[in-house]
């Protein structure tokens, strides 16, 4: 994970607050909203926002021409042509316009004549866990810190299944751990105590603030 110190790009320096998963104050943590989409703006690229794509358009001879999507008013289908098409819609969005796009020359799709796409996708599943400390942490100061290790990642036939799993730890923001004790029953009172708890990382008053605790307390 890199921090920045100075000045990189259009992005200050990283200034500790700590609440990265809910967005940075100044702007220092490195996401798409800040370090391409400005960038691209200014190379007059447009962004149409609320629109989903549904299949790549082909010409005659089985080039892409173009994207059919659907706009955000009214859902009006719609096809933008180009020159070049880029599908990078990840794991689930890219077999889906793969095998929507459909045509005389591709029946299966696009890039799928032996039938593999959208085949063997993985899910990462995870439990989670979480622990005290006996001395105060205070894990909501600074960048959360995370440590990996793959020890158990390789296939053991002696554990009677296939691959295997990492041991993550990653300390909890006060706010995205609050929302997830709430899912667990913890409310008002006990959502306090818990948060106060494992934010810190000892028992102690809760020193979030977080607006549920606010609002429901």
């Amino acid at each position: 994970m890199g921090i920045v110190n100075g000045t990189f790009g259009n992005r200050p320096h990283c200034i500790y607050r700590g609440y990265c998963l809910q967005g940075c104050k100044v702007n220092a943590k490195a996401s798409p909203y800040v370090t391409h989409l400005p960038d691209a703006l200014a190379h007059d690229v447009e962004i149409r926002a609320n629109c989903m794509a549904s299949r790549v358009e082909l010409d005659e001879t089985g080039a892409a021409r173009g994207v059919v999507y659907y706009d955000e008013v009214g859902g009006k289908e719609r096809l933008q042509r180009a020159k070049v098409v880029a599908v990078a819609g990840y794991s689930i969005e890219t077999p889906r316009l793969l095998l929507n796009s459909v045509s005389e020359r591709f029946p299966n799709g696009l890039g799928n004549n032996d039938d593999q796409v959208g085949r063997y996708v993985m899910v990462q599943g995870a439990t989670q866990s979480a622990g005290r400390w006996s001395e105060e942490v205070r894990m909501y100061k600074a960048p959360p810190p995370e440590v990996t290790s793959e020890q158990f990642y390789e296939t053991d036939l002696s554990r009677g299944f296939a691959r295997g799993f990492s041991i993550q730890t990653v300390s909890p923001m006060p706010i995205g751990w609050a929302e997830h004790v709430m899912a667990d029953g913890h409310w008002a009172a006990p959502c306090a105590s818990t948060c106060a708890t494992t934010t810190t990382g000892r028992p102690s008053a809760c020193s979030t603030s977080c607006y549920r605790c606010r609002t429901i307390v």
